[in-house]
């Protein structure tokens, strides 16, 4: 199918029941769940809000045990 724009409407949900999908260019979604592991390649830029990795939001952690200069911080608080 070739169309300049598809619009898909479903008033509960859309399964794509296949082992892979692809998207050959700039996907947009209003909101994103992973269920299971993956990897991203490339550069990643975030913005309007808080980004969570295990726990620590990387944006305004603190770190315990920080010195000046080459010295090696501490985990995270």
């Amino acid at each position: 199918m070739t169309a300049p724009e598809i619009t898909c409407t479903a008033s509960a949900q859309i399964t794509l029941n296949t082992p892979v999908v692809v998207c050959t260019n700039h996907l947009i979604t209003g909101s994103l769940q992973v269920k299971q592991g993956g990897t991203m390649h490339g550069t990643i830029t975030h913005t309007g809000g808080p980004f969570s990795s295990n726990g620590i939001v990387i944006d305004s952690h603190r770190h315990s045990g920080v010195w000046s200069g080459d010295s090696t911080s501490g985990g995270p608080v």
